[in-house]
């Protein structure tokens, strides 16, 4: 968490650093709590968001957000408000810290992963071919492993499959024989707790308690003959868990029998 932090305030820092001689604003909104989520297999609590809106020229629009999750095991955001938008010279930074607990249930083994995927569409618009409006969709992310077969542990990270961090989508306008673009996108963070686990030194147990903690961004930046706007239309966060022994034995019985029937036949 530490470590998020410092990352996401060096941030914030070196645009404010970049802007200092230009009218700007950076609208902090207030520290949003929302109620718990209780899914089949785990719980959702401490879910947070810290949103913050940076431009220029100010803008009226207010700082992004999440809103209130709803589902089971896997949240949707049905309250989504998340956007940038620029023209004629200006930038636009959306960006909010979304963090939660996720506690696997008294009738699960533990939690075995757990996804970030979000989907949205830009538009870029010029009226001089050489004007080269841009959009960015940005999402760091961590989860950190507190307890193993319900006993604390010192907390450790989880970092995302193969994409490290984060991910990073920059759309630009390069075409010279086009004057508008309009697309969608999607991204994803997925973290594999089990194997993370393991790699710990954990041979055996599962995590039963885990934090997940983003940093998710949108940016809009135009220049004086074009207009660029990003938005955020779908968000899903969906905790995998470990199958109760009895399942899987079911399962193994299932096969088992299946494979004897077919002997017979």
């Amino acid at each position: 968490m530490r470590v998020f932090n410092q990352l996401r305030g060096m941030t914030l820092c070196a645009l404010s650093l970049c802007v200092l001689p230009i009218i700007s604003s950076l609208a902090f909104g207030t520290l949003i709590s929302y109620s718990d989520v209780s899914g089949t297999n785990v719980n959702y609590t401490d879910i947070q968001e810290n949103p913050t809106r940076l431009s220029v020229p100010p803008s009226l629009d207010p700082p992004p957000t999440f809103g209130q999750p709803a589902g089971s095991d896997s949240l949707g955001f049905p309250n989504l408000s998340f956007k940038a938008a620029s023209s004629g010279g200006s930038f636009d930074l959306a960006d909010s810290k979304l963090s939660m607990t996720i506690t696997a249930k008294n009738n699960t083994p533990g939690i075995s992963a757990v996804s970030f995927t979000e989907f949205g569409d830009f538009t870029l618009v010029r009226s001089g071919l050489t004007s080269d409006p841009s959009a960015e969709a940005k999402a760091i992310g961590w989860v950190t492993v507190e307890e193993i077969n319900g006993a604390p542990i010192s907390p450790f990270v989880v970092i995302p499959n193969l994409s490290g961090a984060q991910f990073d989508d920059l759309f630009h306008l390069t075409d010279s024989q086009t004057s508008q673009l309009s697309m969608p996108w999607s991204g994803s963070l997925n973290f594999d707790v089990t194997d993370a686990i393991r790699d710990a030194g954990y041979n055996t147990g599962y995590a039963t308690k885990v934090s997940l903690s983003l940093d998710n961004s949108l940016l809009a930046i135009s220049d004086a003959n074009s207009a660029s706007d990003i938005q955020k239309k779908g968000v899903t966060i969906t905790t995998n868990t470990v199958p109760e022994p009895s399942v899987i034995i079911m399962l193994a019985l299932g096969v088992l029998g299946l494979g004897v029937w077919r002997r017979k036949n």
